[in-house]
């Protein structure tokens, strides 16, 4: 349009002149979902640039934005469904409870709030923890995972965990959280029998 894109935008941070820099730095950006709000607008935007090249050598820069607001959304739907899920309690006989954890690779730790207002409003005097969908876990899962024992062991609830994988306890181990302090189980089953005759 003949118009320089910050004389129309003067307000933009240095941070999110991507052309200025490719320009500048001779480098390709990428950034994934950036926060774009302008009057009515309210996105989240793909950017990518390119070096525009030619036989003279360096040209200019072009940018590339491709709007992911929709897949922002779904994203964060699932999120918070499988956080619901994550706490999720499922009483069972004797003032035992179940709780199967539901977590994804990117997820934020595990928030229990629910859970542990759940766990006191029914009385659960001993809770079975359930890793057995756990996959790829992050150090933030695994020391939630110990702030959730504490903060259960607090209302006087025992805290069993079962269903440990392979990539769990290997994980586990190389992290900083302590593991001796916790009761692990094979199955579940071995811990109903425990509890529930």
């Amino acid at each position: 349009m003949g118009r320089n894109a910050y004389d129309v935008w003067p307000e933009a941070p240095d941070d999110v002149r991507f052309v200025e820099k490719t320009v500048r730095d001779k480098e390709e950006y990428y950034v994934k979902a950036m926060p774009y709000k302008w009057g009515k607008y309210n996105k989240y935007l793909d950017i990518r640039t390119s070096i525009l090249e030619h036989q003279a050598g360096f040209m200019g820069a072009a940018v590339f934005f491709m709007d992911v607001t929709d897949t922002i959304a779904i994203q964060r739907e699932l999120s918070e469904r499988i956080e619901e899920l994550s706490a999720t309690l499922i009483p069972l006989k004797n003032k035992v409870a179940l709780l199967p954890i539901y977590w994804v690779p990117g997820q934020s730790g595990l928030k229990l709030e629910r859970t542990l207002k759940q766990v006191s409003e029914k009385t659960v005097k001993s809770l079975i923890i359930d890793l057995s969908t756990v996959r790829d876990p992050d150090s933030e899962f695994i020391e939630s995972l110990k702030k959730a024992k504490q903060a259960l062991e607090l209302l006087g609830v025992e805290v069993l965990i079962s269903g440990i994988r392979p990539e769990l306890a290997r994980k586990w181990v190389e992290s900083e959280t302590a593991y001796e302090d916790f009761k692990f189980i094979n199955n579940v089953s071995t811990g109903l029998s425990r509890f529930i005759d």
